[in-house]
């Protein structure tokens, strides 16, 4: 069974050597096709994956693992469980989180059309209505006074059919006179809550690594104390 499977896989990973090597490699390839029945099964898999990717005790083991990751996105148990693993910064979930004004724009810039405004956060709509009309030309600042639109609506109005709320809302405060600190401070007003849905290259734990380090295979458990930094730096 994958349940079973899966706790194996957890209890080897801090065995190094050829014989866990195998042991592992065996294990995950039948993870890759099995379906996990739950979300913290599913989660659980993936802590594994990362840690293994981070220590591997041999090339077939980190390339295995590395291949797992790089699809989990597409497993067909963690689509099933997609919104109970939302905010675990699990590649292909979503992430609804109150992004800093620097960490918005890097988003939009990159993801414009996976970035949007959260909905349930009524207490920022009544913010947004506030803080839209110094972001609009007159005659759009006009409407939307004189219609007495609420924030969303508002936006709703405002944006073309393809772009989304939070990058309309975004592109203009980025466009305000002032310079960076002026329009944080804006955003910081607004404090809007943002949702990031999952695409391709959208920012997961799954992807986070430095691909660019160099690869060393283990052949001892990693060590449980914390380093010595004089000694580490020296």
């Amino acid at each position: 069974m994958a349940s079973t499977s899966l706790a194996a896989l957890e209890r080897c990973r801090l065995e190094f050597g050829a014989a866990a090597a195998d042991t592992k490699l065996a294990l995950l390839k039948q993870l890759a096709r099995a379906r996990l029945g739950s979300a913290r099964a599913v989660m659980r898999l993936h802590e594994v994956l990362c840690f293994m990717r981070a220590y591997p005790d041999s090339a077939a083991v980190l390339a295995q693992a590395q291949a797992m990751l790089a699809g989990f996105a597409t497993r067909a148990d963690l689509r099933a469980h997609r919104a109970t693993l939302a905010d675990s910064g699990i590649a292909g979930t979503p992430i609804h989180y109150r992004f800093f004004a620097g960490q918005a724009q890097w988003l939009a810039q990159h993801w414009p059309d996976n970035l949007r405004l959260d909905r349930n956060d009524t207490d920022a709509e009544a913010r947004i209505a506030r803080a839209l009309p110094p972001l609009l030309t007159p005659a759009e600042a006009h409407a939307v006074i004189q219609l007495k639109l609420a924030g969303y609506d508002a936006l709703d109005r405002l944006r073309s059919t393809n772009e989304t709320d939070a990058a309309f809302l975004l592109r203009r405060i980025a466009a305000m006179p002032g310079n960076g600190f002026t329009r944080e401070a804006y955003s910081d007003t607004v404090d809007a809550s943002f949702v990031l849905a999952p695409g391709p290259d959208t920012p997961s734990r799954t992807a986070a690594h430095f691909a660019g380090a160099p690869v060393v295979f283990r052949h001892e458990p990693p060590p449980r104390v914390r380093p010595d930094l004089r000694a580490e730096m020296a």
